[in-house]
């Protein structure tokens, strides 16, 4: 087990660990390999808000379990805060409920559905790519 494995590594059926462990093993190494900076720390709401603040973007791993539904890994870049949301671009639209990508661009996502989106496994691990 390293910092990359889940916290809640243990919970998770035998056969299951090395294959999670592995998920995030594999991109740290080659984040490292390419001079990228790496950390594995928690990113909170008020973190990200403040790489935003601070002119970064983010690529956030959410779930689309709050919004449409179903549970789908999904990556969202963050763009920007404002009081109480977070500004998202979603590239998941629903042609047949008649969204285009004006739905989706620039989207303000309220802070409280960000973080049940963002929030994975359990004790509510927050992935992102912070980009600068």
């Amino acid at each position: 087990m390293n910092e990359w494995t889940d916290p809640e590594y243990d919970a998770y059926p035998e056969g299951d660990r090395d294959r999670r462990a592995l998920l995030r093993e594999v991109p740290r190494e080659g984040a490292v390999a390419a001079g990228l900076p790496v950390d594995g720390r928690h990113l909170t709401l008020p973190g990200l808000r403040a790489a935003l603040a601070d002119g970064e973007r983010a690529l956030l791993l959410v779930s689309l379990t709050a919004m449409p539904g179903f549970d789908v890994p999904h990556r969202v870049p963050c763009h920007a805060a404002v009081p109480g949301a977070v500004v998202l671009e979603d590239p998941w639209i629903g042609t047949t409920a008649g969204e285009t990508w004006v739905d989706a661009h620039l989207l303000p996502v309220a802070d409280a559905a960000v973080d049940a989106m963002s929030r994975r496994e359990e004790p509510g691990c927050r992935a992102a790519v912070r980009i600068s």
